[in-house]
């Protein structure tokens, strides 16, 4: 039996958070990470901190008491803030020195870690402007490290577990914000970058792991997507978009293989909200994959999404399939989930936001509205405010025969107060 510790001696509180941890939040990231990020805590002070800063954060979340408006304001809460400000300054101060005998692990290894970690924490208390600094900065650092020699990475996480971590807070990213992340961080400079997918398609065919492999294929077709967004704003863009048609069979042999896998009928509890790989999010996540590419990539009328109408019920169908078997008895207490899987929100949010069949559409809007999640950026609650000012104005201006009455994109504003602010743009 592996015991995890801390390079000082716990108080009761940072035992007791270390215990939560270990018992519910290592189960929402892959094994390959929290092993040796736990190992390493054992030595290292900064990832000792993180560790205990999350897990109770993660606890103070989904079971914060009655009355509680923001999580980081509960004496829980206070803990964890102060916990993550010490593994800040140890993150800072190791970055300021020399390579040397303070850290036992390259320098590297430890930040991308702690920014994955970071990322989590800043989400979970609503600081979505700090979440979105930590995954760019790691997304940056792991271009970078992707480039070095592999004799001289370091061995803490394998670079593979990383990429596939960071592909998915990208994915989020540029989902969720697409063009305008510079105005939610407000750094026009941001937009001088030049970002492309994590991986090539030759590199994601390459991968034995089919579930990595989905997180590949939606990176380069969002990343083509937006791409396609800055070159109409005059940006300059990588390299030329991906085969779509070779992009769209493997995601239909990916499907296929998902559709064939077995779905537990009873999750163990807590299995809904792990790290999993269950056939039915993967589903959706092709279905959505596959409505993307066959979408023209760049400007079409709105009506072109109505043809994807039996593709949403089948979204909305699986959803609801999910959460039906992620409801637990046992977790009665909890009053809220947060997740690093693929999630249901994103998928949702487009189905209440782009399909026009009445009945579908608000399934969509129950299942965002009764979820209570937290997946990474995505919020439920956050996604269900938009979506309905999103039917109200499409509605609205049906009732009065207006015929720009269809909302042609959303763009998002995040803050760290765990709010948003929304901007409505009509189709032409």
């Amino acid at each position: 039996m592996v015991v995890y510790r801390a390079p000082w001696s716990l108080s009761l509180r940072e035992q007791q958070s270390l215990d939560f941890f270990l018992a519910e939040t290592k189960t929402r990231f892959p094994a390959e990470f929290c092993r040796p990020i736990l190992k390493a805590a054992n030595t290292e002070a900064v990832l000792a901190h993180a560790v205990i800063s999350f897990g109770a954060l993660h606890q103070a979340y989904e079971y914060r008491p009655d009355g509680a408006t923001r999580v980081d304001y509960t004496p829980l809460g206070q803990f964890a803030t102060y916990q993550y400000g010490k593994a800040l300054r140890l993150l800072r101060a190791q970055s300021r020195r020399p390579r040397g005998l303070e850290t036992l692990m390259p320098r590297e290894d430890i930040t991308l870690a702690c920014c994955v970690l970071f990322a989590c924490f800043e989400s979970i208390r609503g600081c979505r402007r700090s979440t979105i600094i930590h995954i760019t900065r790691g997304l940056n650092l792991l271009r970078q490290y992707k480039t070095l020699p592999q004799s001289t990475q370091g061995a803490l996480v394998p670079k593979q577990v990383l990429t596939s971590l960071l592909t998915r807070l990208d994915n989020q990213l540029v989902e969720l914000l697409g063009t305008k992340v510079s105005v939610t961080i407000n750094d026009k400079n941001y937009d001088k970058q030049v970002t492309s997918a994590l991986e090539t398609m030759e590199e994601i065919c390459a991968r034995e792991d089919s579930y990595c492999s989905l997180d590949g294929l939606l990176n380069n077709i969002l990343h083509d997507r937006l791409n396609t967004a800055l070159a109409i704003e005059g940006r300059v863009v990588p390299n030329l978009p991906s085969d779509q048609g070779r992009v769209s069979r493997y995601l239909k042999e990916l499907q296929s293989n998902f559709t064939s896998a077995s779905t537990p009928k009873h999750p163990t509890p807590g299995e809904g909200d792990s790290y999993d790989h269950d056939p039915g999010i993967m589903q959706i996540w092709c279905i959505l994959g596959n409505i993307y590419v066959s979408l023209p990539l760049t400007m079409f009328p709105e009506h072109v999404w109505d043809q994807y109408m039996a593709d949403f019920g089948s979204i909305v169908s699986l959803a609801e399939n999910y959460i039906n078997r992620s409801r637990s008895p046992g977790r009665s207490s909890r009053r809220q989930t947060f997740s690093f899987s693929l999630g249901i929100i994103p998928p949702l949010y487009v189905v209440a936001s782009r399909c026009r069949d009445r009945d579908i559409r608000r399934r969509a809007i129950t299942l965002l509205k009764n979820c209570k999640r937290r997946e990474i950026l995505w919020d439920s609650n956050m996604a269900t405010e938009a979506a309905i000012q999103v039917i109200m104005i499409e509605e609205n201006g049906a009732s009065t025969g207006e015929s720009c009455a269809r909302i042609h994109n959303v763009n998002a504003i995040l803050d760290d107060e765990d709010g948003v602010s929304f901007e409505f743009e009509r189709s032409i």
